[in-house]
């Protein structure tokens, strides 16, 4: 008791530990809406999926320490990946909280139905009595005394008692066979009838629950030294169809990670990379055994077994091959066409526009020229978030023929130090230089009329900026979160309320000269000549 009490006490700690640590991750204004959806997803999840999940995957007496492990797994998850991806991590649990019942209602449903049919079912009593039997049954049903005279039938599905002769059970109309009988020697008791029992008689894994049972007899079998590193032609053909599959959608996150730079690719490459190894370890000779005794419920368990091993591969090596080349066909790929950064161009009106920026794997580079021209047509446009999230990058030089740059281009770029705009852009778009968190300084080319919404948003360095009298409207959140302390616009510019939030920047305007006015700045302007100074009492006030 005092152990479980220490346990829940770590545990608690862990979970507060938690929570602190999302609130350092967040934004502070956000804290008690991530402390309430975290409560509620840690009560949500206990009382409707980790609790019955538990008792699902353990025995009765053990559900709590299940439970208590599982939670503990959820902490670390959360914990790890908090670090990596918060918002991420939330979407991720509130989606959990939800449909985890959901998805659990059914796999209880189906492990009840099977426990429901394994109880209708009667224990042999030798390992043999399993194989004629071909049944895995529970040790707690035992059939009554008969005497050493008399010899019964029962029919293996329903139990009924038959007398020799009968083909068919006449209650539920299965086939019968005489390999059911039930001799007075083969010391069977009423389970209610209080008579000693003796398990050493038996084997032990016959009073092990049904699967275990099955398990245990597979192994028994396989253990033989014929059936040693051998496998099965339907066995290799699972790994393989596996392992093409695992492949495929590798080299799709991995063109994704490359292409878009998004760190969620990676995070689902490793999780696919955890499931392909579990699936694949499944798919064994075991797996395959269990699946024919099933399917083969009239046959004796013995023979199922010789007769799928009868086709045994005594050489798999040219599967094991076959499997190796894919994997490190498909590495190969990723190195060759990811060795080093590419720009790849899509054809525009115009010429032609930066679709894709690649990252390399092994050749990186922190400064990047595009080419003014590409097959000899003019560049004009870079699309949206092509450089979004590159951080290795802190120079990028921009060719002035670039007439258009999409919203999110260089989203993310935390190392973007300098960059130039081309003289011909007009806008500069939404989110396009969002948490480029080294940029110091921008120079706003002369025709640009709009800067979009958050466009130099937690630019946390940003200092100094000049935008020209052309710029007519400033948007919500464009130079939130920076360090810009003045800066001069056109008085017929629209100013979102947001713009500058979170900054102490004083805005000046080219009307006034771009001068910061102060209340002495009227006597600045002021026709001295009209004041009277014979007097000494007319200062112009």
């Amino acid at each position: 008791m005092k152990k479980s009490i220490n346990n829940k006490k770590i545990l608690y700690v862990i979970f507060l530990l938690l929570l602190i640590i999302i609130y350092i991750r967040h934004d502070n204004s956000a804290l008690i809406g991530i402390l309430l959806v975290e409560a509620f997803c840690s009560i949500h999840s206990s009382l409707f999926f980790l609790s019955p999940l538990s008792k699902v995957l353990a025995d009765s007496n053990d559900d709590k320490k299940v439970f208590w492990n599982l939670f503990l797994t959820r902490v670390i998850i959360l914990l790890v990946f908090n670090f990596i991806s918060p918002i991420f991590i939330i979407i991720f649990d509130l989606a959990l909280t939800f449909t985890g019942p959901i998805c659990l209602v059914p796999l209880i449903a189906k492990i009840k139905n099977k426990n429901s049919k394994i109880e209708a079912l009667s224990v042999p009593s030798s390992t043999e009595a399993v194989s004629q039997n071909n049944q895995i049954l529970s040790s707690s049903i035992f059939t009554k005394k008969i005497s050493a005279s008399e010899k019964v039938l029962k029919c293996s599905k329903c139990l009924k008692e038959y007398t020799h002769g009968n083909k068919y059970c006449s209650i539920c109309g299965m086939p019968l066979s005489d390999n059911i009988a039930l001799n007075s020697n083969e010391l069977k008791y009423d389970a209610n009838s209080g008579q000693p029992f003796n398990k050493s008689e038996y084997p032990a894994y016959l009073f092990l629950g049904s699967y275990d049972c099955l398990d245990k007899f597979i192994k028994e079998k396989l253990s033989n030294p014929d059936y040693k590193n051998v496998s099965l032609v339907m066995v290799e053909n699972k790994r393989n169809f596996v392992t093409f599959i695992y492949a495929i959608i590798m080299t799709i996150l991995l063109v994704i990670y490359f292409s878009y730079h998004v760190l969620w690719a990676i995070y689902f490459y490793f999780l696919i990379t955890f499931f392909y190894v579990v699936l694949y370890s499944s798919f064994n000779i075991k797996w395959h055994l269990i699946k024919e005794i099933k399917s083969r419920p009239l046959e004796k368990m013995d023979y199922v077994i010789s007769s799928t091993l009868s086709g045994k591969l005594e050489n798999n090596n040219k599967y094991k091959i076959l499997r190796s080349l894919v994997l490190i066909f498909t590495f190969l790929l990723q190195l060759v066409l990811f060795y080093e950064p590419h720009l790849i161009y899509e054809k525009t009106d115009g010429g032609y526009a930066v679709r894709y920026y690649t990252l390399g794997i092994i050749k990186r580079e922190k400064n990047l020229e595009i080419p003014a021209s590409y097959k000899n047509e003019p560049v004009v446009s870079i699309r949206g978030n092509v450089f979004a999230r590159v951080n290795q990058l802190e120079t990028i030089v921009l060719p002035n023929t670039i007439k258009e740059i999409r919203g999110g281009a260089f989203l993310g770029c935390k190392n973007l130090r300098n960059i130039n705009l081309p003289d011909g852009i007009t806008e500069i778009k939404g989110n396009t230089f969002e948490r480029c968190g080294s940029l110091e300084k921008i120079d706003i080319p002369d025709g640009v009329t709009r800067i979009g919404g958050s466009a130099f948003r937690e630019c946390y360095n940003l200092e100094e900026v000049n935008i020209p009298k052309t710029v007519l409207e400033i948007g919500s959140s464009a130079f939130r979160d920076t360090r810009i302390s003045k800066v001069c616009i056109s008085k017929d510019a629209f100013v979102n309320e947001r713009a500058f939030k979170n900054t102490s920047t004083n805005i000046l305007y080219y009307e006034n000269n771009c001068r910061e006015i102060y209340n002495y700045d009227y006597y600045d302007n002021y026709n001295y000549s009209n004041i009277d100074n014979g007097s000494g009492s007319n200062y112009g006030y």
